[in-house]
């Protein structure tokens, strides 16, 4: 049971792999076999809010959503996964009983998110590496965690195909916080904030 246990595991995590691999890859060529529609970004963080309370649950993280409703013409599959990637490292990086706070905005000709967690932080030496593809801050800590080493990598790539920018600011063993800008300009016609 134990080996079939782990041949088990395995087989998931290289199934992962291969997904992120050609996601990526589809990515990288401006391929999307995916049609646009109106999507509410409220609406799809609460839903990976929602999927991902039971690991939250597990480590006893309190997860805010603030922030309104907010339409615009995308597709929906690409913002899910930036989304969920963003709030799932939250939760697996952060520490027991922490918080995690998305925040949805529009502002000076943009709108976005941000996730900030409570967790164990990056050092600024690695700031700018982490989104590089199998980039890892504690190779140590990267099976017992999990993931593939490319989350970060398609998260900025899919908000670099919507024009858009990412940010990090973290301070180790206190915070980190991702924030997602994308212009207003770029949804001009499927836009519509309410």
């Amino acid at each position: 049971k134990r080996v079939a246990g782990k041949i088990y595991d395995e087989a998931q995590r290289l199934i992962t792999l291969v997904g992120d691999v050609m996601e990526i890859s589809r990515l990288d060529e401006g391929i999307t076999e995916y049609k646009k529609e109106r999507v509410d970004l409220l609406d799809v963080v609460e839903d990976c809010k929602e999927r991902l309370q039971e690991a939250a649950d597990r480590k006893e993280i309190q997860v805010e959503v603030i922030g309104q409703s907010f339409v615009f013409e995308t597709t929906k599959t690409i913002l899910e996964e930036v989304v969920y990637n963003l709030m799932d490292n939250a939760i697996k990086y952060n520490k027991e009983q922490g918080k995690v706070t998305v925040r949805i905005f529009q502002k000076d000709g943009e709108f976005g998110f941000s996730v900030k967690d409570t967790g164990i932080g990056i050092p600024l030496i690695h700031q700018d590496r982490i989104f590089e593809r199998f980039y890892r801050v504690d190779k140590s800590r990267s099976k017992e965690i999990g993931g593939t080493g490319l989350g970060l990598s398609i998260v900025k790539r899919a908000v670099e195909a919507h024009d858009g920018a990412i940010t990090v600011s973290s301070i180790p063993h206190r915070e980190t916080a991702f924030t997602i800008t994308i212009p207003l300009k770029r949804f001009r016609e499927g836009a519509k904030a309410s």
